[in-house]
């Protein structure tokens, strides 16, 4: 459970940059640079405290029976909020031996993968229209811990999902086609498919968190 406490000592450099801000009329680019800012660092430091309360609240539901903890672990991973690092549970199956993250699994965090589903989406489609270290340039104004390399690899796994058409929302993506390894950013035939792989995907998120 969050603590009152922690969540006024992570908004006061919040509100002292406000209180600043209140005697020091400037340019408004210069309000929203700081304020991003503040509230990026306030985030940052309250979301692995939820992600963590998660992670207790699963722990104490789980079935003890079953689910034994090994240990816990850090994991980092970049978000539209930026950098996020926090500790989760692992835990195995005492009759099966399988292992689980159950934290991960809930938050929709894919083995393996750096980036958040919501940053994923926006750095592929940036990266259909212009190149991979543009794409990263333009999202680095509000996530620095992003490059051009994380990018391309969140394209090369769209480009090598099975070659079976797919179909999301009454449209049928072909993924017959495959990425160069070396291309500054995706081919152009293979745009359409992987915009619509990624639209898919996040409609497909979104629905699942409303259930």
């Amino acid at each position: 459970m969050l603590d009152i406490r922690d969540g006024a000592a992570g908004f006061l450099p919040l509100w002292m940059n406000l209180l600043w801000l209140s005697e020091h009329p400037c340019d408004f680019a210069i309000l929203e640079e700081r304020l991003m800012r503040s509230f990026g660092e306030f985030m940052r430091e309250m979301v692995p405290r939820l992600l963590e309360a998660w992670d207790e609240k699963l722990a104490a539901e789980r079935d003890r029976n079953e689910w034994e903890l090994i240990q816990r672990k850090p994991r980092t991973v970049v978000s539209t909020l930026g950098e996020i690092t926090y500790r989760r549970r692992y835990y195995r199956n005492r009759k099966t031996g399988e292992r689980r993250f159950l934290l991960d699994e809930v938050a929709g965090f894919e083995p393996r993968r750096r980036l958040s589903g919501k940053l994923r989406d926006q750095a592929v489609a940036l990266a259909l229209d212009v190149s991979y270290r543009r794409a990263a340039e333009i999202l680095q104004t509000w996530v620095p811990d992003i490059s051009a390399m994380a990018i391309w690899q969140e394209v090369q796994r769209l480009g090598g999902r099975s070659a079976s058409e797919r179909s999301w929302s009454g449209r049928r993506c072909s993924n017959k086609e495959t990425l160069r390894e070396g291309d500054a950013k995706p081919r152009h035939s293979s745009w359409k498919r992987m915009a619509c792989m990624s639209e898919g995907a996040g409609r497909k998120r979104a629905s699942h968190t409303s259930n």
